[in-house]
């Protein structure tokens, strides 16, 4: 069996889905999505999305909230920037059947490659903000 690391000490990837982080540092204190939805009075149904990435990332103040409650203090502040980076990808995949969206989702799939030029990269900073 692994050896339990705090949530406190968790590291992630800027490349990890957002919602798997959530779901994992939710798992690893031992609490249902029931108990957290009390815990920072959101729905489950709505963590539940969020965990799954099919709901927006909530603002910056539930998700302190959040990860203050999961045992987060050492590391929100990283879990805060990795959050503002996926805030655009998660909106471009809930609109992505929207036709309008087209420029922004191939801007994103060249993100992916890393081959963004400085000036779509700070685009993206500009946007996701």
């Amino acid at each position: 069996m692994d050896e339990y690391i705090p949530n406190d000490e968790m590291t992630f990837e800027e490349t990890d889905d957002f919602g798997n982080i959530l779901r994992t540092l939710r798992e690893n204190q031992g609490y249902t999505i029931v108990r957290l939805s009390k815990m920072i009075s959101l729905p489950p149904e709505k963590i539940s999305k969020i965990e799954r990435s099919l709901s927006e990332i909530p603002n910056e103040q539930v998700l302190r909230i959040w990860l203050k409650k999961l045992g987060c203090k050492d590391n929100a502040r990283k879990l805060i920037n990795i959050a503002r980076t996926h805030r655009i990808v998660h909106w471009i995949r809930l609109h992505s059947g929207d036709e309008s969206n087209a420029d922004m989702i191939r801007l994103l799939d060249r993100y992916r490659d890393q081959s963004l030029s400085p000036m779509d990269r700070a685009l993206l900073q500009v946007i996701a903000r």
